[in-house]
């Protein structure tokens, strides 16, 4: 990264420093000797956090029949990497107040991103699911970061949420870099394990070159893919988009997006109002899924078909 952005990101960007408690649940996650008292004690004393925690451990995400009202509970339940993601998270989210108006659209693509990540992970590396869920939900962190440091750096875009194709293209031309980059650089400054900075360092181009979390990368890759079908107005194209990803760095098909998509949209109306993002109805969530169905349902039997209607297929 050239100097001069750098200090400029160090002067301008809000972030450059987290709360205490949020630093203090990072060294947690860096220690490898930490005990789970620790991390409870660290949360018990944010009431409002812990609140957060005994919702989520109540929600959509873990399916639990029998409820969980204290957070050693919560921890039988999320694990203790669990509990210290939705921390982080939360921790992270009330840092956006305040910034790019709240950091509305940011924040709502970040949490379906982190989603998809999660559906993605209990599919084809399920050790890693949490891993995958943090690093899906602050894979755009640079995107904020370049707003503070480069003002107007993104005006040329439309007013409308762009596609992502087209942010990056653009800091490619401007600064000769992308958001991932930054996003690395600044989750190193947080100090956040290695493998959760390389894997949203290296998140749009994840094969053979995110260090020690190459599968977490490319899960975190396709991801933000999966994220861009309920946000971008061509869904087609966005869908297309989230199988080309899926087929290059995971190497799914058809059939696994459309269960990857089921699981998102199942999985969204609970827990929109939880992470504080824009509501979707559910028939806007069911025409999404109608829609991505339709187009993977002609892709499957594209695939199906393809090796008979190949020369020599017979």
């Amino acid at each position: 990264m050239d100097k001069s952005l750098e200090n400029r990101l160090r002067d301008a960007f809000v972030l450059t420093s987290l709360p205490g408690a949020a630093m203090r649940i990072i060294d947690i996650a860096r220690d490898p000797d930490a005990e789970p008292d620790e991390l409870i004690g660290v949360v018990t004393l944010d009431p409002a956090l812990t609140a957060r925690v005994l919702k989520v451990a109540n929600s959509a995400l873990y399916a639990r029949s029998r409820r969980v009202t204290n957070l050693s509970q919560a921890l039988v339940v999320m694990g203790m990497r669990g509990i210290i993601n939705i921390a982080l998270g939360f921790s992270f989210h009330g840092l956006l107040h305040g910034i790019n108006g709240g950091g509305g659209q940011f924040w709502r693509r970040s949490v379906l991103a982190a989603l998809a990540g999660r559906e993605i992970a209990q599919r084809v590396a399920l050790h890693l699911i949490e891993d995958v869920f943090i690093a899906a939900l602050l894979q755009d962190i640079g995107i904020l970061a370049l707003e503070q440091a480069e003002p107007g750096l993104y005006a040329t875009l439309p007013p409308v949420e762009p596609a992502h194709d087209q942010r990056v293209a653009l800091e490619h031309a401007r600064l000769q870099l992308d958001h991932a980059e930054v996003g690395g650089w600044l989750l190193s400054r947080w100090n956040l394990p290695n493998g959760i900075v390389e894997a949203v360092r290296y998140s749009h181009e994840p094969r053979g070159r995110a260090g020690s979390a190459p599968i977490v990368a490319a899960c975190v890759a396709v991801a933000g893919k999966v994220a861009d079908i309920w946000l971008q107005s061509e869904r087609d194209r966005a869908t297309a988009g989230a199988l080309d990803a899926l087929k290059r760095w995971l190497h799914g098909d058809a059939e696994l997006l459309s269960s990857i998509i089921a699981g998102v949209d199942a999985c969204v109306l609970g827990v929109q109002d939880l992470f504080d993002i824009e509501r979707f109805t559910a028939e806007e969530l069911e025409a999404v899924q109608t829609q991505a169905r339709e187009l993977l349902e002609l892709r499957i039997a594209e695939e199906v078909a393809t090796p008979k209607d190949q020369p020599g297929g017979d």
